[in-house]
């Protein structure tokens, strides 16, 4: 029979290692902070903000650009957050296939109230999916207002001669209307610190887009169970939940000194059972400087030109 000192001593480690995974784990998601705001000026309201230039990379490969600039729409004291993505191209393996998507343009519109709050948000663009020896065309359009805490989403698809959709999507929970995406660059973030956590609901509607274009079966010669599995399944009424904090530990980005040379960074982090993706934020200015995502085998990265 074990010591007294032995029974204390696994108890007290048992203790500490159930409050670290407690602490990690249900903290986030229960007891968390806000995410961050956006940081919006009163000059903001006046002029449209400045472009920001983005590169967009799979790996370490550059697969697009990226343009990102911010509205303000006087009639309901909104902010439209407007990103144009332009000669997106990008390769994924799955279910043994190699899946090409190729992304001429599309531009992707968030609006949001002044404290962050999401109220709209549409993705509108050309896409180009080579799976097999075909190559679709397709235009597709994805709208979504929000209600309360749900998201109301409709979806327009072209492909002739294969398909042709226009219909109501499953509504998705937007908690406390949060609007932050670790793949939606904004320019600035607010009120980032060291071990500051909370949970959201990552919406990417060109993603939405892309899983839908498979899951409706418009690919000749591959069942629908293949395409389906190809990204994920079908669209489903719950976005991932994603649980982020602020790391303790800054990170340096080297930038040449033409654009002001290193940048101290706090890393914001996130994760859930299917994906991660962080985003680096300058210490001095709450600047975002850089984005990173690994969800469904594909590893995105943009970085910030200015």
């Amino acid at each position: 029979m074990p010591s007294r000192l032995a029974v204390v001593s696994i108890l007290f480690f048992w203790l500490i290692t159930s409050g670290v995974v407690l602490y990690r784990e249900l903290r986030p998601r229960y007891f968390a902070d806000s995410p961050p705001e956006v940081a919006i000026d009163l000059s903001d309201e006046a002029t449209p903000t400045l472009p920001v230039q983005w590169d967009i990379f799979q790996g370490d490969k550059k697969v697009g650009s990226l343009t990102t600039r911010m509205t303000h729409v006087p009639s309901d004291d909104t902010f439209r957050f407007i990103s144009n993505c332009v000669n997106l191209k990008f390769d994924f393996q799955a279910q043994g296939q190699t899946l090409s998507v190729g992304v001429p343009s599309a531009e992707i519109i968030v609006r949001v109230t002044r404290d962050g709050r999401l109220r709209e948000q549409s993705m509108v663009g050309r896409m180009e999916v080579k799976l097999l020896d075909s190559v679709l065309a397709i235009n597709a359009e994805m709208k979504g207002r929000v209600d309360g805490e749900t998201m109301i989403r409709h979806c327009r698809l072209k492909c002739p001669p294969f398909i042709s959709v226009d219909r109501q999507l499953d509504p998705i929970a937007v908690p406390d209307g949060q609007v932050l995406n670790p793949l939606m660059p904004v320019n600035r973030l607010k009120h980032v610190y060291p071990g500051r956590q909370w949970s959201i609901r990552a919406i990417d509607p060109l993603f939405d887009s892309l899983r839908l274009v498979l899951t409706e079966g418009i690919q000749e010669g591959v069942k629908f169970e293949q395409k389906s599995a190809l990204l994920g399944g079908e669209l489903s009424s719950k976005s991932p939940l994603l649980l982020a904090r602020v790391l303790d530990e800054q990170e340096v980005i080297d930038r040449p000194a033409a654009v002001g040379g290193p940048v101290p960074c706090y890393v914001i982090e996130y994760r859930s059972e299917e994906a991660k993706a962080w985003t680096w934020v300058a210490v001095s200015d709450g600047r975002v400087m850089r984005q990173k995502a690994i969800q469904s085998g594909i590893e995105m990265r943009f970085e910030r030109r200015d």
